[in-house]
């Protein structure tokens, strides 16, 4: 499976963390399958063509069309990648659904939903559907546009979330989240109504996803690790702490996850 990686122009530096292509070029068996973990990021899907099957728990796969948007989650699900053509996957910053919709980020908890279904207009497919290194970076600029124009018209400038973005970016920053509320001068319910309007998950569940994210970064990029050496980086209290959030996270056992671990899938959720 082919990855292209870009970064946001200036303009949406604010709200979008990167842009990845997928396209169906060097797929193989292992890769047609992956599993998407809880991020502490929203995500923006665009399909050219066919796209990715989606099956959260409980439901069966439906696949996604045109423009959609991925909410935050609370726990693991499935993405059929097999018969894709090209997809544009947007790695949103925790508030991006909120800026582009002007809608509660709540409406998004544990759901991706079409554009269509939020009030946003259709963005037309590009006339061809596969990724090569001469369109990818036109095919951007048609999303950056739209996205310009929907966030400069539903996205009205908030000190305290810009300030709480920032601080969520950092992954070695321990959050305090009673600190956090003294800081900004609100009680924790305050701060909590916050979270759930502008980011659309508690404030504790976002800086555990955040966390998790930072964790799965830090596995894929190194063959040896030192578990305790990852408990103290990530703040977790004991190495039983650690192994119980990787199980809530992945169903899995930090072993058995590294045995069974799927780079695109990093790529994607992490």
């Amino acid at each position: 499976m082919q990855a292209n990686f870009f970064l946001p122009s200036p303009p949406l530096k604010d709200f979008v963390a990167y842009y990845t292509f997928l396209g169906r070029e060097g797929i193989g068996p292992e890769t047609k399958a992956v599993t998407g973990y809880p991020s502490g990021y929203a995500d923006l899907v665009w399909v050219l063509g066919k796209g990715p099957k989606v099956k959260i728990e409980g439901q069966a796969f439906q696949e996604m069309q045109g423009l959609n948007l991925v909410g935050h989650f609370d726990q693991p699900f499935s993405v059929d990648l097999s018969s894709i053509d090209t997809v544009l996957w947007v790695r949103m910053k925790p508030h991006g659904l909120h800026a582009l919709t002007g809608l509660p980020a709540k409406n998004f908890h544990n759901k991706w939903v079409h554009a269509d279904r939020v009030g946003l207009p259709s963005i037309r497919p590009a006339l061809y559907t596969r990724y090569d290194s001469k369109n990818g970076r036109a095919l951007i600029s048609k999303l950056e546009a739209y996205l310009v124009k929907h966030i400069t018209r539903h996205f009205s400038p908030d000190a305290r979330l810009s300030y709480v973005v920032r601080l969520l970016e950092d992954p070695k920053c321990p959050v305090r989240l009673k600190k956090l509320s003294e800081t900004l001068g609100c009680s924790y319910r305050s701060l909590d109504r916050l979270f759930w309007q502008k980011i659309g998950q508690s404030p504790k569940r976002v800086v555990s996803n955040l966390r998790f994210k930072s964790l799965l970064a830090e596995v894929q990029n190194r063959e040896d690790l030192d578990w305790m050496q990852l408990v103290v980086d990530f703040g977790f209290h004991d190495q039983a702490h650690l192994i119980k959030e990787f199980q809530k996270y992945t169903a899995l056992s930090p072993q058995r996850f590294m045995r069974s671990r799927q780079s695109i899938g990093f790529g994607l959720y992490a």
